[in-house]
C-alpha cells in the first residue's frame, strides 16, 4: 500500500517574489473532523497567526509598489523644483513622502489589527453559536499527531444576495 503525500513544493507568486511552501505531510496523517469546543483556543490562533502573517506579506507586496510610485513622482517634483530653482519645493515633497509612507505602513497594519480584533470578538468568540448550531454553517478543524493545524468555517446568510457578500 503506497502513502499518499501532499506536493513536496508548491510555488507561489506574490507581486515579483517567489514564495514556497517546503511542508510535506503524509495526507493519511491529517484527519478532518467537526469542530469541537476543545478547539475554540487552537482556531483564534491559527487566525490570529494566519492573519498576522497575511497582513506582514501584503505590506511587503504593497509597500515596494507605493515606494516606486512615489519616486516617479518624485521625478516631476525635481523637475517642478528645477524650473522655478526652488529646493524648498523638492524638499517639501520628500517631506510628504516620507510622512505618507509612515502613514500607509502603519494605516495597513492597523486596519488588519482591526479586522483581526473584530472577527475574535464576532464569530471565533463562541464558534460553538456562530457555525454549529445554525443550518447550513459548519466549521471544520484539520488535525495532525492529535494538533489542531488549520480550520475552515463556513456560514449560511440567508439575506445575502450572491456576488454581493464581501
Amino acid at each position: 500500500m503506497s502513502k499518499k503525500t501532499s506536493a513536496s513544493r508548491k510555488g507561489i507568486q506574490f507581486g515579483n517574489s517567489q514564495h514556497t511552501l517546503a511542508a510535506t505531510i503524509p495526507l493519511d496523517e491529517v484527519k478532518i473532523r467537526s469542530y469541537q469546543n476543545s478547539d475554540q483556543q487552537d482556531c483564534r490562533e491559527i487566525f490570529t497567526r494566519g492573519m498576522a502573517h497575511w497582513i506582514s506579506l501584503a505590506v511587503r507586496v504593497d509597500f515596494p509598489r507605493y515606494c516606486f510610485y512615489m519616486a516617479v513622482m518624485g521625478v516631476f517634483a525635481l523637475f517642478a523644483a528645477d524650473f522655478t530653482w526652488s529646493a524648498c519645493i523638492f524638499g517639501l515633497y520628500i517631506g510628504i513622502c516620507i510622512i505618507t509612507m509612515v502613514v500607509l505602513y502603519a494605516n495597513a497594519y492597523n486596519e488588519g489589527r482591526k479586522y483581526t480584533n473584530t472577527s475574535l470578538e464576532t464569530d471565533l468568540k463562541d464558534i460553538e453559536k456562530t457555525y454549529m448550531s445554525n443550518d447550513g454553517s459548519h466549521m471544520w478543524v484539520a488535525e495532525w499527531n492529535g494538533k489542531v493545524v488549520g480550520m475552515v468555517g463556513l456560514l449560511h446568510n440567508e439575506s445575502h444576495k450572491p456576488g454581493s457578500q464581501k
